[in-house]
């Protein structure tokens, strides 16, 4: 059965705060294809001096980041990194920079705008920021004066008024603090790096910041301690996911139907990636193949397999927007990092789920995955 017009699966979302989680896409604040250049920049402090060694530390972020994104937009998004070699020294002592948690008002906080601030002016008399795009700075191994992380994005008026020697504005930074680093959580700077890029892609958190709902830990937009994957519907909506990889199929045209799903990794493989199902003109089944990445936090059960949810377009930024359709009775399982235990929410071959009258049936699952859906009138 022949896939639909693809417009009939851009499910409409209205207004634009900034971010969205459906069609048309937000306004992107900065350039997401293509080859964009990034700064890494070590800072230090008379009393709190770098190590000596510091890339052995953050080259692996680096590159899990280079990785990540060119993965998660099939190549359309590079990272070209620029190094600072030698820690830029910042004036004054390291406590009259310091973050604590209870800072954690976003970068509205005068102190994090301060640090900001007194960043880049002293970086920008070192290092030549022409074309860059992001600037992710690092503090010294152990440090304990910032607490609570740092990230701005150009829509913040410090940021945007700013412009270094060479005219470049910056559009966005980011400090990491000792959350990232705390030992044996499996915590890193590049999943959080590549959360607060997606931000300015317009893509809208999912879930509040102290809530644990059902599918936060499988979205880099809801955590960046589970799946750390960007799902193939926040794919197609911002344009990292080729049209021709979307099958489309609205519920009221759909009676039996066979689909092999290439995972949302695979990028050798030609096929589909994402089925939308259309239920109404604010809902939606969505249907992707996920794997265990390198990039994934990892549970006891293997989760490889396909997620099926649904997708609510009268939901946005910091809502529940997606709500899965799994399987009962499994048992909740923890991570090999920090985040929190969920369950296994996939499709495992022999599986079957029904909603709405259109029950999702996993008949095979290897290199790829074979579902059938069908639905009763």
């Amino acid at each position: 059965m022949p896939s639909e017009n693809i417009e009939f699966c851009k499910i409409k979302q209205p207004g634009n705060d900034g971010v969205k989680s459906g069609f048309p896409a937000a306004a992107q604040l900065y350039q997401s294809s293509g080859v964009v250049k990034w700064a890494l920049i070590p800072i230090d402090f008379v009393d709190l001096p770098g190590e000596a060694n510091f890339l052995s530390r953050i080259q692996p972020e680096m590159d899990y980041a280079s990785e990540w994104a060119e993965v998660s937009s099939e190549g359309r998004f590079k990272i070209e990194w620029k190094v600072q070699q030698n820690w830029i020294r910042l004036p004054g002592v390291s406590k009259e920079y310091a973050i604590p948690a209870s800072d954690n008002n976003g970068f509205g906080s005068a102190a994090q705008q301060s640090v900001w601030t007194r960043a880049i002016t002293e970086a920008d008399k070192h290092f030549d920021f022409t074309g860059i795009q992001a600037v992710q700075f690092i503090l010294p191994a152990g440090q304990g004066i910032i607490e609570y992380g740092i990230k701005g994005n150009a829509w913040f008026e410090v940021v945007k008024n700013f412009r270094t020697n060479e005219g470049t504005r910056i559009e966005l930074f980011s400090i990491p603090s000792t959350f990232n680093e705390q030992a044996n959580s499996g915590r890193n700077f590049w999943s959080w790096w590549m959360y607060h890029y997606t931000v300015g892609l317009g893509v809208a958190k999912f879930g509040g910041s102290r809530i644990a709902t059902p599918l936060m830990t499988y979205l880099i937009q809801g955590s960046t301690e589970g799946e750390r994957e960007l799902g193939g519907w926040i794919r197609f909506l911002i344009g990292w996911m080729p049209e021709d990889r979307v099958y489309c199929r609205t519920a009221a045209n759909l009676t039996k139907l066979d689909l092999t799903l290439v995972p949302l990794t695979d990028n050798k493989s030609q096929g589909i990636k994402l089925a939308v199902i259309p239920l109404s003109q604010t809902k939606a089944l969505i249907l992707e193949s996920r794997r265990v990445t390198k990039f994934s936090c990892t549970t006891r059960t293997e989760r490889n397999g396909v997620l099926a949810y649904i997708y609510d377009s009268t939901l946005g930024h910091q809502d529940e927007y997606f709500q899965p359709i799994a399987p009962n009775g499994r048992q909740t399982e923890n991570y090999s990092c920090f985040a929190n235990p969920t369950r296994d929410l996939l499709l495992h071959e022999g599986d079957a789920v029904t909603f709405q009258g259109i029950t999702i049936e996993m008949l095979k699952h290897g290199d790829y995955d074979q579902i059938r859906l069908t639905r009763t009138p």
